[in-house]
């Protein structure tokens, strides 16, 4: 915590495809109660706000439940997401990173408990720990009726653990890992805590400079107070601290190294009655960056208020509410501040009228009052027809939006020059899908979507070396997503995701269409249960990338013994086959170099 005052052979590829052509599916913690503790028939929150059945809902859906979040080993919210088929990410050596879908990062749209994280930074996914988390829901598609800003290819919604049963776990590893975390319950009050560290962790970046994890450490606390069925508060603390040792890679010479940290504060108070639902928020965020001793800072916070009710009228439900939201920005770079504030909110309704008994028809739409970035009305326009109880065909047509940052419309540091009038981003996806439920472990999902982005926003180097942002760049991107889930009870539970794209933009520099991010994306995943013992197979693959970037796979594995009821112990092993392929499509992230953790844990 700074002070504020201031390699591979073949055997590894054929290993690899093996394991990707292995149809993989959903993971169960708990010995024979796999349907019990995770029905693929499940209920999200996300898509519309209210509690609906995942084969009724007109979008591309995914779900991570706790359980699957233990099952995957993963310690921070990145882990989980990139399990994703079509996640792609902009990652920076400190494992901070930009995340996005269907191939744009930084479209996308980070929830709380239903409520956007600032879209100023995009410093959340390393950040966030998955202690205290609940269930992380994603919706694919322009989001911007119901989540605003930034939700143009999804949202993804962490919902932070309100109950759940007591526990404490002690971790130990490779790279000097060590991590304890505990959650804790009573009478309506939950609070979780997690202490993360690993150190020398090899190479996490690789561009012309070098960088090595010298140690990363991350504290997390949760805390959930529900005094009545109307009343719940929530406190959110995340404090990441990382230092990476560089390396020219031209000379091999050591150079400077580059310490930051990264903190989270985030305050809500929720108020619900029936249909009606409140939320007074606050998030303050604080990012500290020294390279060689060029010291920046950035400090924000971001408060607001959200309401939102539901009515039924003559058979037609209506949902609606508003937002307003106050943004302040406070940034430093060589010795020089600045202040920057802005005032945005939104309207919004949706409508859900069954026109049959087996078609009902949402439209819905928000207007955006963006500031200097003008107005802008956000239309949808959903049609869902079930054929049968696990059985849908759905259309979506929505338009959405991405605010500016106020650092890219009024500058940063010395180094960036502002442009006021730079607009809001505008999108339109077109999007058809098929949903088939076989049975409450049996899912089929099929997607085709198309997405048109005008007035992107883009980084221009000037003349003087400087940078700013423009208004120019065109995207669009067509594509396919795919997945299968089977889970079973004991035995093989498998499953598998595939998303194939062809995202494209135009650049100022050739004025002509040309590939962005990775155009095919697989997940897959394997468990099998017997008695007391699971072991759980995660594989990842990203092809045909961007400038001829090789392929990316990357092969987890977890394996669990429960004890007794109460004692349980666990495996995690990290990139079994120990590759350095890059996250991203253009190069720079890599993954992390093979490493193990070793688990107890003890329920009560």
């Amino acid at each position: 915590m700074y002070t504020r005052t201031h390699k591979k052979k073949i055997f590894s590829g054929v290993l690899a495809g093996a394991v990707l052509l292995i149809p993989v599916g959903s993971v169960s913690a708990q010995k024979n109660t796999a349907v019990d503790t995770y029905s693929l028939d499940e209920v999200l929150v996300t898509a519309n706000r209210y509690e609906t059945k995942d084969v009724n809902i007109p979008a591309a859906t995914e779900v991570f439940t706790k359980e699957k979040i233990e099952a995957m080993g993963a310690k921070s919210v990145m882990e989980v997401l990139q399990n994703i088929p079509g996640f792609v990410i902009s990652e920076s050596p400190s494992g901070n990173g930009s995340p996005g879908l269907r191939g744009i990062s930084g479209h996308l749209s980070i929830l709380i408990n239903g409520i956007p994280l600032a879209s100023e930074t995009y410093f959340q996914m390393g950040t966030l720990s998955t202690a205290g988390i609940e269930r992380i829901e994603v919706v694919k598609g322009g989001s911007a009726v119901l989540y605003g800003s930034n939700a143009t290819t999804g949202v993804i919604n962490i919902i932070t653990q309100k109950n759940g049963k007591n526990k404490v776990a002690v971790s130990a590893g490779d790279h000097k890992q060590k991590e304890f975390s505990g959650v804790f319950n009573s009478e309506g009050l939950s609070v979780s805590y997690d202490r993360y560290d690993i150190r020398k962790a090899g190479l996490v970046y690789d561009s012309s400079t070098q960088y090595y994890r010298d140690f990363l450490r991350r504290d997390s606390v949760n805390v959930n107070y529900a005094p009545n069925e109307h009343w719940n508060f929530m406190y959110l603390y995340s404090d990441k601290d990382s230092n990476c040792n560089r390396v020219v890679k031209a000379t091999g010479k050591p150079t400077t190294d580059w310490r930051n940290n990264t903190l989270y504060h985030v305050f809500q108070t929720t108020y619900t009655n029936h249909d009606f639902r409140t939320v007074v928020y606050y998030q303050n965020r604080e990012w500290f960056s020294n390279l060689g001793g060029s010291v920046s800072i950035q400090r924000g916070g971001y408060y607001g208020v959200d309401v939102q009710n539901k009515w039924k009228l003559k058979g037609t439900e209506v949902s609606a509410g508003g937002t307003v939201e106050r943004e302040d920005a406070k940034h430093q770079s060589s010795n020089k501040w600045m202040y920057n504030q802005r005032n945005h909110g939104a309207l919004f309704f949706l409508t859900d009228t069954p026109v049959s008994n087996q078609t009902n028809i949402i439209f819905g739409a928000r207007e955006v009052f963006t500031g200097n970035s003008g107005n802008v009305l956000c239309p949808q326009l959903q049609v869902l027809h079930k054929l049968n109880g696990g059985e849908s065909l759905y259309v979506n047509i929505n338009k959405s939006l991405r605010e500016p940052d106020l650092t890219q419309r009024y500058g940063y540091g010395s180094g960036q020059e502002p442009n006021p009038d730079l607009k809001s981003e505008n999108a339109w996806t077109y999007e058809a899908g098929w949903k088939k439920m076989f049975s409450s472990h049996s899912v089929l999902k099929f997607d085709l979507y198309h997405m048109e982005i005008k007035d992107r926003i883009y980084s221009v180097r000037l003349r003087n070396g400087n940078t700013t942002y423009r208004n120019a760049l065109k995207y669009r991107n067509t594509g396919a997503e795919l997945s299968y889930e089977w889970n079973a009870p004991k035995g093989f539970s498998f499953g598998f995701g595939m998303s194939y794209s062809n995202p494209e933009q135009i650049t100022t520099t050739t004025g002509s269409w040309e590939k962005a991010e990775n155009r095919l994306g697989l997940h897959s995943e394997i468990m099998y249960t017997t008695g007391k013992t699971s072991v759980n197979l995660f594989a990842n693959y990203a092809g045909q990338r961007v400038n001829d970037t090789s392929s990316m796979i990357l092969l987890d594995m977890t394996i669990k013994e429960r004890m007794t009821e109460q004692d349980s112990l666990s495996l995690k092993i990290g990139n079994i086959l120990n590759r350095t392929d890059y996250r991203s499509s253009t190069g720079g992230s890599v993954v992390p170099e093979r490493n193990f953790l070793l688990t107890y844990e003890r329920a009560f």
